[in-house]
């Protein structure tokens, strides 16, 4: 690979991280995924 490719790679994954983390900490996303979780309670679906 060469290197330019490398770093951009590398920077859209770290951007992706980042952007992941950022969403781990906002509770009402968190709570809306935890109701479409497989087998979940909150579930609304059948």
């Amino acid at each position: 690979m060469e290197r330019i490719g490398a770093w951009l790679l590398g920077r859209q994954i770290e951007k992706r991280i980042e952007a992941f983390a950022r969403a781990c900490e906002d509770p009402a996303l968190v709570a809306g995924f935890r109701a479409l979780a497989p087998g979940s309670t909150d579930s609304k679906q059948p």
